[in-house]
């Protein structure tokens, strides 16, 4: 098995992680600061706010755990020991790697169906967290939406400047802090989404014709691509099952391509 596991103190101690769940963790108990959506709302005993905001707030932090624990190196004893022309020699690790496998220069190793290395968890994205990692985007989307929406009625001009110091300022730290957060998952999520549903990852998709494998390929047409629907599948599964890949070369496996991906094979043009 190519899909081993770090462990909880490995995640924590790591300062980026610790700066992401501390950063975070403070826009959310802000929103019990005064004039807030959420604190407003409690004064009604109107809870539905703040349960909203505590559910997005635990489920995108738990995803970040898992995305950030999952290790998808490829481990010395399950490399490849054949020679196949579409597998590559690894010089660092002295292996020769999987398909879609390749080495990362932060983590110095090679990592399974590897997609990029994420400076904002601290480890690299593959085959078994980028599911997670998607999830993560996702949720941490509806995180600074809400937070947004909670900490904008906090905006106040005019005050005296105590009461200024007390509530607006904790208020447009938070709004602010919530607003440079949004970036990240608001480019890539969609991103990521897109390559779930063509079985692609960011490394394949820049390399393009430069991967061995991929030679010979229409540009940014994944040979791995089983169609939408199991694409899916493969990519939410793919962090248990584990698949392994191979390039469809006889008429019969390029037959299958095409029929699992006729989206791709018209009167005008073919795909492979």
């Amino acid at each position: 098995m190519l899909y081993k596991k770090v462990t909880p103190k490995q995640m924590i101690f790591s300062p980026v992680r610790v700066f992401v769940y501390i950063s975070h963790s403070l826009i959310f108990f802000g929103c019990f600061l005064p004039d807030t959506k959420v604190r407003i709302e409690l004064e009604k005993y109107n809870f539905v706010p703040l349960v909203v905001f505590l559910i997005f707030y635990i489920t995108f932090m738990w995803f970040y755990y898992k995305t950030s624990v999952a290790d998808t190196f490829v481990k010395q004893d399950d490399a490849p020991l054949n020679t196949d022309e579409d597998l590559f020699f690894c010089e660092q690790c002295n292996h020769y790697c999987p398909l879609r496998a390749s080495h990362c220069k932060h983590c110095k190793k090679c990592v399974l169906r590897r997609d990029h290395h994420c400076n904002f968890l601290d480890t690299c994205i593959g085959m078994g967290n980028h599911f997670y990692f998607l999830c993560f985007l996702f949720f941490l989307l509806l995180f600074d939406i809400t937070a947004i929406n909670v900490f904008k009625v906090g905006m106040k001009d005019g005050q005296p400047f105590i009461k200024w110091l007390v509530t607006t300022m904790p208020c447009n730290i938070c709004l602010f802090g919530s607003i440079a957060s949004i970036i990240q998952p608001a480019i890539l999520f969609p991103i990521h989404f897109f390559l779930a549903l063509t079985n692609n990852t960011t490394w394949e998709f820049v390399k393009g014709s430069t991967i061995t494998y991929f030679r010979g390929w229409h540009i940014h047409l994944s040979p791995f691509s089983k169609g939408l629907i199991g694409n899916l599948k493969e990519f939410c599964t793919m962090h248990k099952n584990h698949p392994t890949y191979f390039i469809p070369r006889t008429p019969e496996e390029l037959e299958k391509y095409k029929a699992d991906n006729s989206f791709i094979s018209n009167d005008t043009y073919d795909c492979c």
